[in-house]
């Protein structure tokens, strides 16, 4: 039996936050925030042609809750790969 996952909607943009309507399972308060994130890739995975130091990075969805501070990185469906 698989665990229902409550469909969750996403910020469109990098700094906005949605509220998830859900307890945090670390304090029980329920002030939860999904938002989005950058990551740097891991180097090597990635190539960017130039002679400039760049980097590469990814966006995530993060769960944050806001009374005790947790954070859990997410996936987005359809995007696994």
């Amino acid at each position: 039996m698989e665990a229902f996952v409550p469909e969750v909607q996403l910020p469109t943009e990098l700094g906005q936050r949605v509220p998830l309507a859900a307890p945090c399972r670390y304090c029980g308060a329920w002030s939860i925030f999904v938002e989005l994130r950058l990551e740097a890739r891991p180097v090597g995975s990635f190539s960017l042609a130039g002679a400039m130091p760049k980097a590469s990075a990814s966006t995530w969805p993060y769960a944050v809750c806001d009374a005790c501070g947790h954070g859990s990185r997410g996936e987005v469906a359809g995007e696994a790969g």
